[in-house]
C-alpha cells in the first residue's frame, strides 16, 4: 500500500520561510497537532521524521532558535521566480545542448561543446560561417589523403573526437537506460550506434 503523500506549503516562524514540501496525510495531522512545523521538527525524534530534509531544517531551527543572530544560508529549491516569457526563454536556454558526463562539468570548460545555433550568432559569425562552408565545399587545391591525416590540423581534430569520446558514450548509455524496455527503440539506437561507428 502506498502512502497518501501531498504537497503542501509550509511556513517556519523560526527560519521565517516558506516550503513547499512532499509529505503523507500523516504528516500533515501531526504538523497540525503540534500546531506549527518548527514544533513538529524539534519535538519529533530524529527517527520518526525520517528525511534528510526534514533533518536538515530541524539542525538549522536548533541554530536559530540558540543564536537568533545566526543567517539562515540559501535552502536550494526556495527561489522564487515569477513565471514571464523572459523568465521562460532564460530557462530553456539554460538545458544543455548535449549530456555532459560529471567529471566534465566540474573540470572541463563547457564552452567548447556549446554550438550556437545560427538564431543565437552575429551577423559576422553568420558571415564566417558561410565563408568556412564554402572553403569545405569548394578547396582551393586537392590535398591528397596521406599528406591531409599527416597534417597538424587533421591530428587536432582527432585529438578532439576522442576527448568528445567519453561524452558520446554517455549520451548512449542515457538513452539506453532510458529505452531498456523498449525493444524497438534499443534496436534503433544500437542500428544508429553501428551507423556512426562506420
Amino acid at each position: 500500500m502506498k502512502p497518501n503523500v501531498k504537497t503542501r506549503n509550509l511556513h517556519s516562524d523560526v527560519l521565517n520561510q516558506d516550503f513547499k514540501l512532499d509529505i503523507t496525510m500523516k504528516a500533515r495531522k501531526c504538523i497540525i497537532k503540534a500546531g506549527s512545523l518548527d514544533n513538529y521538527l524539534l519535538n519529533t525524534k530524529p527517527a520518526d521524521i525520517d528525511s534528510k530534509f526534514g533533518l536538515y531544517l530541524r539542525e538549522l531551527i536548533q541554530k536559530k532558535k540558540a543564536n537568533p543572530e545566526f543567517a539562515v544560508p540559501y535552502i536550494k529549491g526556495q527561489a522564487k521566480l515569477p513565471r514571464s516569457r523572459k523568465t521562460s526563454v532564460w530557462e530553456y536556454k539554460q538545458i544543455p545542448s548535449i549530456y555532459m558526463p560529471a567529471h566534465a562539468k566540474v573540470s572541463e570548460d563547457h564552452s567548447k561543446y556549446f554550438f550556437k545555433t545560427p538564431q543565437e550568432m552575429s551577423r559576422h559569425e553568420i558571415a564566417n560561417l558561410e565563408q568556412m562552408l564554402r572553403e569545405i565545399d569548394e578547396p582551393d587545391e586537392f590535398i591528397p589523403d596521406e599528406v591531409m591525416w599527416a597534417s597538424e590540423e587533421f591530428q587536432d581534430l582527432k585529438k578532439q573526437m576522442l576527448a568528445l569520446q567519453p561524452v558520446r558514450h554517455g549520451l548512449f548509455k542515457k538513452y539506453f537506460d532510458k529505452f531498456k524496455f523498449n525493444k524497438k527503440k534499443r534496436e534503433m539506437l544500437l542500428q544508429f550506434i553501428k551507423d556512426s561507428e562506420e
